[in-house]
C-alpha cells in the first residue's frame, strides 16, 4: 500500500517542486518505502506533522485566476 501512496504523491508533487514546502514534502514522500518498523512509522508521521505545522499557512493560501474566475 505504501508504494501506491508514494507513487500518487510523487505524481502530484512533480519532479522538481518550486516551493520549499513541496521540496520538503517530496523528500518525506521518498522516505515512505524506508519504513520498516513501528518506530520508523512513528518518526515519519511525526516528521509529516512537523512539516504540516511549518507550512500550514502556505497550504491554506488560495490563488485566483481572473480568466476563469475560479480559486
Amino acid at each position: 500500500m505504501l508504494v501506491h501512496l508514494q507513487r500518487m504523491c510523487l505524481i502530484w508533487l512533480t519532479q522538481l517542486p518550486k516551493h520549499q514546502a513541496g521540496q520538503e514534502l517530496r523528500r518525506l514522500v521518498l522516505l515512505l518505502m524506508k519504513i520498516e518498523t513501528y518506530n520508523d512509522k512513528l518518526y515519519w508521521v511525526q516528521s509529516l506533522n512537523q512539516w504540516y505545522n511549518n507550512h500550514k499557512d502556505y497550504i491554506k493560501e488560495k490563488s485566483y485566476r481572473p480568466d476563469t474566475e475560479k480559486y
